[in-house]
């Protein structure tokens, strides 16, 4: 079996970064996709999919994104305790040059 995901768009935005409950640091982020099959009325829809970013990955994003900024995030499907989906980073990859001011 394998549990791998990759999604690219624009980050709609950035939480805080928090303690979880196994005492490491993360950031949560929401990334606005374009879904390319579903245009109605030439309007494009999007998914704002929710990523939580680890303490490292998380810094970088930090340091270096702002809301707006296209990434690339390599990861797992998780579900927390009350059954809601979330992407869990492994890998951002900045899909364009985009540095925080």
């Amino acid at each position: 079996m394998l549990n791998s995901a990759v999604i690219v768009g624009k980050i709609s935005d950035i939480s805080k970064s928090y303690t979880n409950e196994r005492g490491l640091k993360e950031t949560r982020v929401i990334i606005k996709v374009e879904r390319s099959k579903y245009v109605t009325d030439h309007q494009t829809i999007y998914d704002h999919i929710p990523v939580v970013i680890n303490e490292g990955n998380a810094s970088m994003l930090n340091d270096y994104c702002t809301i707006g900024t296209m990434i690339a995030v390599k990861g797992r499907l998780g579900v927390d305790d009350i059954c809601n989906f979330k992407l869990v980073c492994e890998k951002i990859s900045f899909v364009e040059n985009h540095i925080a001011h």
